[in-house]
């Protein structure tokens, strides 16, 4: 994905297309904005008839501006706001970007500098992922998910905000809202399928998500221009019903190709190790977006699935903040002890306070998890995160309407995903007969189970694959180890990160993650702390390697 940047102040305006190239382009006259669409394939259409942000329906774009006859413009995010847009508006400076990077960069020129902030990081112990609008600065917001901004020649702003349940429910009927779900997937796949790039490696599971994806191509008949990839041991059920697919559909095997979607150093490579373990979940905060050496090597994903279903719960109000969102406030507070008391109340009061906002906004108390989802953690998770640690990962099912035909359905019945075996019915009726390494069956769904794969040959050298588990493990133990280490050679007093976590049980985290049966929740909240310290002082990472 191509980066994009609009700065303006009451004297100059820049243009900047990508983190090399900034064209000033006047003062405050028509064209000061840019009209066009960020597309995925790293192109900007360039065009005074752009099309709405919600035509396009998920094709990759993610920043949309539109110069108007009197010089003012409109700025929106994509119709799900899952790449995030930073904007900056103090001090008669208006600034907004895709990437913080240019962002931070633009205003720096114009002698305004930013202080860190590591709130967010606060958020990612607590949640594991996303906060509400923390950008790693106090003066920098995200535009709110499916927001649009009016800006005038002489930078007064407008925001005109989405209608909350327009997220979530529809009028329209169940079956048309599937029909056009599959019809925004496919065009997600068909727009990507004759782009120019070397590969396209696609994720292939024993999950339903990527089975979705791989009915869309077949649908269409692109099976020939994807090479399909899974990660797992040998004995795993994802390897199992992977190959599976893989033989009864003729599909290529990614082997010897996925290293060109891989890190390509020992540096990122350690990244990545951090990142997987919980640590540096927004990556671009910390090391940038990688600029991959074979950047024209595109890899699909199944994220976004979940948005037809379910994630995070809500229960009736109560307790003692009286939130829908109980249930997760309660695991918030359970994991908060590392924190000031006073971040995590203010956390937990924010997520509590968002919950009766958006049942006040008409949506549904027992779906205000899954609004919070989809405007918190799926921005952080798919448009931050993925963004920076696989600059051309794209997730296909991408598709409002598929979210609003799970919302027309009985909360069962969307639980249980409906969607996605309507979906898998609608471009390939073949695939729902295959098993799924999940317990996917529902009786809610299904006269019957799928009948078993056979595993015959496919399971091979158990014993080998345990091993290698046990020595991946290890591995990563070693890393996280290394790098708690090298933090407490920075700094043993922790008093750095005392804006938001407690000095004390911060020490006690970090004395723990260094132990040899550490638990996984102890070492991500470790890396979580990392991550913290490594952006609070622009450090890359605590070390360099």
């Amino acid at each position: 994905m191509s980066d994009y940047l609009f700065f303006g102040s009451r004297t100059k305006r820049f243009l900047i297309l990508d983190s090399t190239k900034i064209e000033l382009v006047g003062t405050s006259a028509p064209g000061d904005f840019f009209d066009g669409i960020g597309v995925f394939d790293g192109s900007l259409c360039r065009s005074p008839a752009v099309p709405r942000a919600d035509a396009w329906q998920g094709r990759g774009n993610y920043m949309i501006a539109r110069h108007k006859a009197d010089g003012s413009a409109d700025i929106s995010t994509d119709p799900l706001g899952q790449y995030p847009l930073y904007i900056y508006n103090q001090r008669n400076v208006f600034c907004v970007s895709n990437n913080i990077y240019l962002l931070v960069e633009a205003l720096k020129r114009n002698e305004i500098y930013l202080k860190r902030s590591i709130d967010v990081f606060g958020y990612f112990v607590t949640q594991g992922s996303g906060a509400l609008d923390c950008t790693g600065y106090d003066e920098v917001k995200l535009l709110e998910v499916g927001s649009r901004i009016s800006v005038t020649k002489d930078l007064r702003l407008t925001l005109e905000k989405v209608d909350a349940p327009s997220l979530l429910y529809s009028d329209r009927p169940y079956r048309e809202l599937l029909d056009e779900a599959a019809s925004e997937i496919l065009g997600n796949v068909r727009a990507l399928s004759g782009g120019d790039f070397r590969f396209r490696i696609c994720d292939l599971t024993g999950g339903m998500d990527s089975r979705t994806v791989l009915a869309a191509i077949l649908n269409l008949g692109e099976r020939d221009r994807f090479m399909f990839h899974t990660t797992g041991g040998r004995d795993s059920p994802d390897v199992n019903v992977a190959e599976f697919l893989r033989q009864e559909f003729g599909l290529a095997s990614a082997r010897g190709k996925v290293a060109t979607l891989m890190p390509a150093s020992p540096f990122e490579e350690l990244c990545r190790t951090v990142a997987r373990v919980g640590g540096l979940f927004s990556m671009n905060y910390v090391v940038g977006r990688y600029d991959e050496e074979n950047s024209n090597d595109l890899s699909f994903g199944g994220g976004l699935g979940e948005l037809m279903r379910h994630f995070w719960p809500s229960r009736p109000a109560g307790g003692e903040l009286n939130t829908p969102l109980q249930s997760i406030v309660s695991t918030m507070q359970k994991r908060s002890g590392v924190l000031r008391k006073t971040v995590a109340h203010r956390q937990q009061r924010d997520i509590a306070q968002f919950g009766i906002d958006a049942v006040s906004s008409g949506i549904r108390p027992e779906h205000a998890g899954h609004f919070l989802y989809l405007k918190a953690r799926t921005r952080y998770h798919f448009g931050v995160w993925w963004a920076a640690s696989a600059r051309r990962k794209f997730h296909p099912l991408y598709s409002p309407s598929a979210i609003k035909a799970a919302f027309a359905l009985p909360d069962e019945e969307r639980i249980n995903n409906r969607v996605g075996f309507d979906l898998m019915n609608l471009l390939c009726p073949r695939l729902t007969d295959i098993p799924f390494a999940e317990n996917s069956w529902s009786p809610l769904l299904h006269s019957h189970p799928p009948a078993p794969v056979t595993e015959g040959s496919l399971l091979k050298n158990r014993a080998e694959s345990s091993v290698k588990v046990k020595n991946a493990n290890a591995n990563r133990r070693a890393t996280v180890k290394e790098i708690v280490e090298d933090f407490q050679a920075r700094d043993r007093n922790f008093e750095t990160l005392s804006s938001v976590f407690d000095v004390e049980e911060t020490r006690k985290v970090i004395v723990q993650a260094k132990g040899p049966r550490v638990s996984a929740r102890t070492e991500a909240t470790a890396c979580r702390i990392l991550g913290a310290y490594a952006w609070l002082k622009e450090l890359d990472l605590p070390f360099r390697i």
